[in-house]
């Protein structure tokens, strides 16, 4: 309920709460201090001004409300409400009403209505206050964010995955590049299929040429595959072309035939012997390479599947090469530095094969 009371100064009329009843107010509008009375009347009724406030109490106006910031004009316990406009008829009729504060002797605060209206009918996740603001359109953002960053986390982690792929495929193609390099004879003067001649892809160009093989028991997994490459590159060679195989054993090169050069026509009983050798015991390979140069070919193919070598080889067997051969290395899973080396220096090529590829070779002529 409200109760209605009439200035005495000025005769405005205003609207007050329950809870002022008995007490003091101020008029809003002269701020002249009006006594408010415990119960209603009828000259309450009929809007009689109300009789001023009791002597000693300070009469000094104050300011209008003229806040313009309230959002709401909903009553909280104690407080105030905005103006209303009689409908009543009478004096007083279309006479505005302005608020009075509960408060006795004072003016009504504007500012503490509209904080108590606030903290009663505002959610709290509105309230314009410092800390405490916490809106819809906050958390939206937060999801948002939250969602770039997940989306950027998968985007780097798929990068990762494309370049492990990529870089693994490389890796692959690097291995599966390797083979044919392998495969393939490079010369001092460049590399490229072989024509003509050749022991497992390396040009056979010399008119008497000189297959030393290893026969020691470093090579004895791999000696058959090469046995059988030596009766392949026998069988290419071109007229007038002539070999000579020579076997590293514990006691020396044995050679086949023991004296003199074969050609291909007249080479059937001799490859035979080199398929039935028996590979057992060690060899010096520095010794038997040298030895080698002293059969008199100008090409020699050096094979062996020693897993080392000795750092002074190349030197060694450079130095006792006095008539310009052409000397060519293969270790079939082997040491290669020197034997790298040796050919380089001496013009000739330089490969290294597992047994499979000599295999691939073979079945490739």
């Amino acid at each position: 309920m409200s109760i209605t009371v009439q200035c005495h100064e000025c005769s405005r009329v205003l609207e007050l709460d329950d809870g002022f009843r008995g007490g003091v107010c101020r008029c809003s509008f002269c701020g002249a201090l009006l006594q408010v009375p415990k119960e209603a009347a009828a000259s309450e009724k009929a809007g009689r001004p109300a009789a001023p406030a009791g002597a000693g109490v300070s009469a000094r106006p104050s300011a209008p409300n003229t806040d313009t910031g309230l959002s709401r004009n909903r009553p909280s316990s104690g407080g105030i409400r905005r103006p209303v406009d009689p409908t009543g008829s009478g004096a007083f009729a279309g006479s505005p009403v302005r608020p009075a504060s509960p408060m006795s002797g004072m003016a009504a605060s504007p500012v503490s209505s509209r904080l108590a209206e606030e903290d009663e009918s505002t959610p709290s996740a509105y309230i314009d206050r410092p800390g405490r603001r916490t809106t819809k359109s906050t958390k939206s953002n937060l999801y948002i964010l939250y969602a770039l960053i997940a989306l950027g986390v998968l985007f780097v982690a798929t990068i990762v995955i494309i370049a492990v792929v990529v870089l693994h495929g490389s890796n692959s193609n690097s291995g599966s590049a390797a083979a044919p390099e392998n495969l393939v004879a490079h010369s001092a003067g460049g590399g490229g299929a072989v024509q003509g001649p050749a022991f497992l892809a390396i040009p056979l160009s010399g008119s008497h040429i000189v297959f030393s093989l290893d026969s020691s028991s470093a090579n004895t997994d791999s000696f058959s595959y090469v046995a059988e490459a030596v009766a392949h590159a026998v069988k290419s060679l071109r007229v007038g072309q002539h070999f000579r195989i020579a076997l590293w054993t514990e006691s020396g090169l044995q050679t086949i035939p023991g004296h003199g050069w074969l050609t291909k026509a007249d080479a059937a009983a001799d490859l035979q012997k080199l398929m039935n050798v028996n590979v057992y015991g060690s060899s010096s390979a520095t010794k038997c390479m040298t030895d080698s140069l002293a059969l008199g070919g100008d090409q020699i193919v050096f094979v062996t599947a020693k897993a080392l070598l000795p750092s002074h080889l190349a030197a060694k067997v450079l130095q006792a090469r006095t008539h310009a051969e052409r000397l060519d290395a293969v270790t079939v899973d082997g040491a290669k530095s020197q034997l790298r080396k040796l050919a380089k220096a001496a013009g000739g090529t330089f490969k290294s094969v597992s047994n499979s590829d000599i295999r691939h070779l073979l079945g490739q002529q």
